[in-house]
C-alpha cells in the first residue's frame, strides 16, 4: 500500500479531496512576499545552507520587492536578510501566511505539505 492510501485510508478522506486547515489573520508588512521554513523536527531533513540559498536570491527578490518571511518553531535556525516570526504564530497564522505567498521553500516537513495542497 502506497503512503497516500494509508493516509487516506486512517483519514476517511479520498485520494481526491483537497485537505483543509483553518487559517487565522496575521498581520504582515510585507505585500509580496516568499516563505522558508527552516526546522523539521529532524536533523537529517534539514538543509544547511539557507543563508547561502538566500544571499544569493536576496538582490534579485528586493529588485522586484519581494521579502522572506521566515516561519517555523523559535528554536528553528535564524538567518540575515529575512523577516524572523519563528515562534511567533500559530499553526492556523502560519497557514494564512503561506497561502498568500509567492513560493515557499523548506525542508520536509507540515508547511511544505501544505504548500502542496495551496497550489504554493
Amino acid at each position: 500500500m502506497k503512503l497516500v492510501e494509508s493516509y487516506s485510508t486512517i483519514s476517511s478522506l479520498s485520494i481526491d479531496d483537497k485537505p483543509f486547515m483553518l487559517e487565522k489573520f496575521y498581520a504582515l508588512s510585507e505585500n509580496k512576499y516568499i516563505t522558508l521554513q527552516s526546522g523539521a523536527g529532524f536533523s537529517s531533513k534539514c538543509y544547511e545552507y539557507y543563508q547561502e540559498v538566500i544571499n544569493y536570491l536576496l538582490p534579485y527578490l528586493l529588485k522586484e520587492n519581494i521579502q522572506i518571511v521566515l516561519l517555523g518553531g523559535k528554536d528553528d535556525p535564524v538567518y540575515q536578510g529575512v523577516h524572523d516570526l519563528r515562534g511567533k504564530t500559530s499553526l492556523h497564522q502560519s497557514y494564512y501566511i503561506l497561502n498568500r505567498s509567492l513560493l515557499h521553500f523548506g525542508n520536509d516537513s507540515w508547511m511544505a505539505h501544505a504548500a502542496g495542497w495551496s497550489d504554493i
